[in-house]
């Protein structure tokens, strides 16, 4: 955005303005997916990552080709704090339909990254 500076002064004032552009830095993934995840049916499960970037990336997880919504069932946390990079995807009350490969796509003004696939068998309990 557009910053302006006033100096005041006894003699006078004196005003600049500068156009700061703050780049955005591309998300790294510093802890990626787990390769695989057994889950029990009936019960939850949660897949995580840990990514940076400046400013803090945005997550879209995924299985197979489409688009995770969170809902009372699908449970997405992003780190909030400083220092805090963790991002979760939890599903509650596992299906066997909820078996398959997810992954997750970060993002902010810098660029994109995708995960590596993390492939959740679902066994029966």
């Amino acid at each position: 955005g557009v910053y302006t500076a006033k100096a005041t002064n006894a003699v006078g004032e004196a005003e600049a303005k500068t156009t700061l552009n703050i780049a955005g830095i591309k998300p790294i993934i510093t802890t990626d997916l787990d390769a695989t995840l057994q889950a029990t049916k009936g019960e939850s499960m949660t897949i995580k990552l840990s990514a940076s970037g400046t400013p803090k990336p945005d997550i879209v997880w995924i299985r197979g080709n489409d688009e995770l919504v969170p809902s009372d069932r699908v449970q997405v946390t992003a780190p909030t704090a400083e220092g805090d990079d963790i991002y979760t995807l939890t599903i509650l009350n596992v299906q066997p339909e909820d078996q398959g490969d997810y992954s997750a796509k970060v993002t902010n003004v810098g660029g994109s990254l995708k995960s590596k696939k993390c492939k959740v068998t679902v066994m029966s309990e």
